[in-house]
């Protein structure tokens, strides 16, 4: 009988220690702080856009482009013979027209030098002199073409087919002294004087009534 007393008592001391250890070893979850996050309370960060530069505006001036200035090619001589016998023509022309001829008009020695200008300042004071002039034909068939050109360094030789329709006539009455049309071929000398060629001298070869002789040539006269 003690003896299970005694062991009944050991039992009951050990299960109150056994009860004791339990609740030390398992925390109370009341007392577990919360984890929960709240996303509310996340902070939102704004995009950051990079700040923009323009490039600044250009200072410099565009050059224009140069041109070379354009250099006009040289006339072959035979043209710028040609031309200038027919500017001489001309000029006789003019300073032998109303209302008087003029001997002493400039252009005369624009186009002659030498023997030329002597006798064709010679023939036109000898117009005027006689009271004449000369006036292109109603029929406009007055024409010179040049050909046969031989050209040195300064001398030039050429010939020429004339057809003249000019009107001889008086400045006191208008009467008419000729007004045959005809044609004439002519040996021509030039001279070249200061860098302009200038007839020195002219010889009539031949001559033809009306539009003829030469003039029915008119390859042989190309310029």
């Amino acid at each position: 009988m003690k003896s299970f007393l005694l062991i009944l008592i050991a039992s009951v001391a050990l299960a109150a220690c056994s009860s004791g250890s339990n609740d030390e070893s398992v925390p109370s979850s009341s007392a577990t702080p919360s984890v929960e996050s709240d996303s509310s309370t996340t902070p939102t960060t704004a995009p950051t856009t990079a700040p923009t530069t323009s490039a600044p505006a250009s200072t410099e001036v565009e050059e224009a482009p140069t041109t070379e200035p354009v250099t006009e090619p040289e006339a072959p001589v035979e043209e710028v013979l040609a031309d200038q016998i027919r500017g001489y023509f001309d000029a006789r022309t003019a300073a032998n027209a109303a209302p008087a001829p003029n001997p002493d008009d400039p252009r005369l020695a624009e186009f002659a030098v030498g023997e030329e200008l002597a006798a064709v300042v010679a023939s036109t004071q000898g117009r005027l002199d006689a009271g004449e002039a000369i006036r292109p034909g109603d029929a406009g068939l007055a024409d010179i073409r040049v050909g046969f050109v031989d050209a040195g360094a300064s001398g030039a030789s050429a010939a020429a087919c004339a057809v003249d329709d000019g009107v001889i006539y008086e400045l006191a009455t208008d009467a008419v002294v000729n007004d045959d049309v005809v044609t004439h071929t002519y040996q021509i000398d030039l001279e070249l004087h200061d860098g302009v060629w200038k007839v020195s001298r002219i010889v009539r070869v031949q001559q033809w009534e009306g539009v003829a002789g030469c003039a029915l040539s008119p390859a042989d006269y190309p310029f």
